[in-house]
């Protein structure tokens, strides 16, 4: 029989897509995980932002605020975030549309981190709307 032997990472196949993605797990061991379940993996405690300040928020993420006082102000009931360091970008949608609207409003808005490792004031929402 053949023995196995270590494969050093750095020497590992390189691929453009893959069925699994292999992690580590939190005891060490090493396991896999469909890359179709990875997403929702990830974003699995991140789905319900009730209260707090969506200003906040700038880790990447998906959200319902729907209820959520500062996101009521803007009109979104869902945030998507998109952390790129330097900076981090919100996506709000509002699923309260009407049927009868042709168009779809998104929301979108900017902050950037400075040398300091500070935010700086996030920018207006400008509306996307698409027809």
């Amino acid at each position: 029989m053949a023995d196995k032997q270590d494969i050093a990472m750095n020497q590992f196949q390189m691929v453009t897509d893959a069925p699994y993605i292999y992690v580590e797990l939190a005891d060490g061991s090493q396991g896999k995980i469909k890359k179709s379940d990875l997403l929702s993996s990830v974003l699995s405690g991140n789905l319900n932002y009730p209260n707090g300040d969506i200003n906040e928020l700038k880790n990447n993420g998906i959200y319902y605020v729907g209820s959520n006082p500062t996101a009521k102000v803007v009109g979104i009931t869902f945030l998507g975030v998109f952390a790129a360091p330097p900076s981090v970008m919100q996506i709000g949608y509002d699923s309260n549309y009407e049927e009868d609207s042709a168009a779809i409003a998104l929301k979108v808005r900017f902050v950037l981190r400075g040398n300091d490792a500070s935010y700086s004031t996030w920018s207006k929402w400008r509306s996307i709307s698409l027809t």
